[in-house]
């Protein structure tokens, strides 16, 4: 009679645990499908992946996509832009980039936390084009994107 009401009581705990890991399974997918960017947390990786190449004319999706498998790989990440010269994407992390576009020109991008939604996102992308070499800054143009690479105008709160 003991071992009886034992085993009953232990096929209870066995559906009850099951029941709310059911129930888990089916809430989780729900909260991110309604909730994505709740979820939606991206890398540098992802954001560059997805920039529109009109935003970069000298690189190509796929001269992008090369420097990112070379950063990955260990190898050096150049590549013969689109006018035909040497781009190389000097560094690569999970939230920045570097690429020097040519001699003259190159490019930063940080991807940072806001403190109140753009665009229903809490990241925004910041490009730096740096005109000058390495010895000398000539200019700087800062501008400001979502995620999905929509520009926008306002300044970011930042976290």
């Amino acid at each position: 009679m003991r071992w009886g009401n034992l085993f009953g009581r232990m096929m209870w705990i066995v559906v009850m645990r099951a029941r709310h890991f059911v129930c888990l399974m089916i809430i989780i997918p729900c909260i991110s499908f309604i909730f994505p960017h709740i979820v939606e947390a991206q890398t540098m990786k992802d954001v560059f992946m997805q920039m529109p190449s009109s935003l970069m004319p000298y690189l190509s999706e796929n001269n992008r996509l090369d420097m990112i498998d070379f950063m990955d790989s260990g190898m050096k990440a150049e590549v013969t832009n689109l006018l035909n010269g040497r781009s190389e994407m000097t560094a690569l992390g999970d939230d920045s980039l570097t690429i020097r576009l040519s001699e003259a020109l190159t490019v930063h991008m940080l991807l940072l936390k806001t403190a109140t939604p753009i665009d229903s996102c809490h990241q925004v992308v910041c490009l730096a084009w740096r005109l000058g070499t390495d010895f000398s800054s000539l200019d700087t143009k800062i501008e400001f994107y979502t995620p999905k690479w929509k520009k926008t105008d306002q300044r970011p709160q930042l976290t």
